[in-house]
């Protein structure tokens, strides 16, 4: 995933979505892939990124500034039996996957919109 802060603590918030992130698909994720459901994979990410949301929004740990810094972050996961690729994101991200036809040629589709209000 790529997990891009902003803000005075921008870093910070970035590291503690990227470790909780990961532990919270990692634990959710279903574990026998070939018969996984699409829905069960893609909620698994959405469920993801309402927990770290809401553990950040009432972050009392330190004084890591969750006011007026933040993250933005796109998670990627590939299921390898099935040949998935599933893309989830939050903030204002873009992602791009190409497909190389040839050595010299891309061919490049944008699987993800722009993301903003």
């Amino acid at each position: 995933g790529i997990f891009d802060g902003h803000g005075r603590d921008g870093h910070r918030v970035a590291a503690v979505a990227r470790e909780r992130m990961l532990q919270s698909v990692l634990r959710h994720l279903p574990t026998d892939t070939k018969d996984a459901k699409h829905t069960e994979v893609m909620e698994c990410l959405a469920a993801s990124f309402v927990s770290v949301q809401k553990e950040l929004a009432s972050w009392e740990e330190d004084d890591l500034d969750v006011s007026f810094s933040g993250v933005a972050v796109c998670m990627l996961v590939f299921n390898v039996k099935r040949k998935v690729l599933y893309t989830s994101w939050a903030g204002n991200v873009r992602c791009v996957v190409a497909e190389i036809q040839e050595i010299e040629e891309v061919m490049e589709n944008v699987v993800i919109p722009d993301n903003v209000p």
